[in-house]
């Protein structure tokens, strides 16, 4: 049985939790749980403000087994974009520098939790990289994030910081489709974060097409243009970094030639992307568009029964599910094959 539920952002009621099974304050008073009372009833205690993630530690690895993960780590011993030395192991570590999203896509569950973007000063990353391979000789920093740079001026001053530090070691991170392709900031200021990026150790980023077709883009509410995506291969290109990218299928105006683009577009820029189908999740706008038009009849049925994104847990499109997965494998196969 469960006897707690943190709803939420977990560090703050996880610990208060903790205190009251040790010196029982009111279970009542915690902030961001869910929870029976003593006569069975579920009450859901009062929403907690999102964390200030500048006052929260870095992750205290001592009572893990991190060798045990490292070790792991040795039967496939590579990462996308490193190239390894005779005897070097890849000792990969994650650090969390940023949480939430600046943007709203209509299908993310960002919307649900409603909270702001907070990302760390480069000084605790730092740091925290130091610790890392200080302590665990890692040489590859993932940096494990959502949406780890929101804008080119805060991407740049992390791989200035990494520079400035003397610290060697391979990065991967998650970004905006047009961090590098955005036809707002000057070309020359793109290609020289890219090489900054580069210089301090960055191998692979990845970032979300979504979609070929610039209609489901707007519906999608992304905020780019496909040009923008393709920009950024090029530019990433010329800085030596690899990437990978993934994209949605389903939204209600997707037809064959929708499909068709986006797998066209993948072509045109010589990536595989990962491929998922929309999935309708509470409190997001798409969730609330199958409410309103008649998909989700009945919400505890449906919550029950949705799996994952490659998935149909809802067809909102005019396609039948056959004819909506055998295009995208068509798709998909024909792209394997040119690639």
């Amino acid at each position: 049985p469960t006897d707690y539920v943190v709803t939420g952002e977990g560090e703050w009621a996880a610990l208060d939790i903790i205190c009251h099974l040790e010196t029982g304050t009111p279970v009542d008073e915690i902030l961001g749980i869910t929870f029976r009372n003593d006569d069975g009833i579920v009450v859901q205690t009062g929403k907690r403000h999102a964390v200030d993630i500048r006052d929260v530690p870095m992750i205290d690895w001592t009572d893990f087994d991190v060798q045990g993960y490292l070790d792991i780590q040795k039967t496939f011993n590579s990462a996308v974009g490193v190239e390894l030395t005779d005897g070097e192991e890849l000792r990969v570590m994650p650090v969390s520098t940023a949480r939430g999203c600046v943007f709203k896509c209509t299908f993310c569950h960002f919307v649900y939790w409603d909270d702001s973007y907070r990302h760390r000063n480069p000084t605790d990353i730092i740091e925290e990289c130091r610790r890392n391979i200080d302590t665990y000789n890692a040489n590859y920093i993932n940096f494990w994030d959502d949406l780890t740079f929101h804008s080119i001026k805060s991407a740049e001053k992390v791989a200035d910081a990494i520079i400035s530090s003397g610290l060697k070691f391979y990065w991967s991170a998650a970004i905006r489709a047009d961090l590098f392709g955005n036809p707002k900031i000057s070309e020359d200021r793109r290609i020289a974060v890219a090489h900054k990026f580069r210089k301090s150790g960055c191998v692979n980023v990845g970032f979300s097409l979504e979609s070929g077709n610039k209609e489901i883009l707007e519906m999608m509410d992304k905020k780019i243009d496909p040009e923008d995506f393709d920009e950024s291969i090029r530019i990433l290109r010329l800085a030596g970094i690899t990437f990978n990218t993934s994209v949605v299928f389903g939204y209600p105006i997707e037809t064959p030639e929708t499909i068709q683009q986006t797998f066209d577009q993948c072509a045109r820029n010589e990536l595989f992307p990962s491929i998922g189908i929309l999935l309708p999740l509470p409190y997001t706008p798409m969730y609330e568009y199958a409410k309103d038009h008649g998909y989700i009849t009945d919400e505890d049925i449906f919550l029950t029964e949705i799996t994952e994104r490659q998935d149909i847990c809802l067809n909102m499109t005019q396609m039948s599910d056959d004819e909506l997965l055998n295009k995208i494998q068509q798709c998909a196969e024909s792209l394997n094959e040119q690639l």
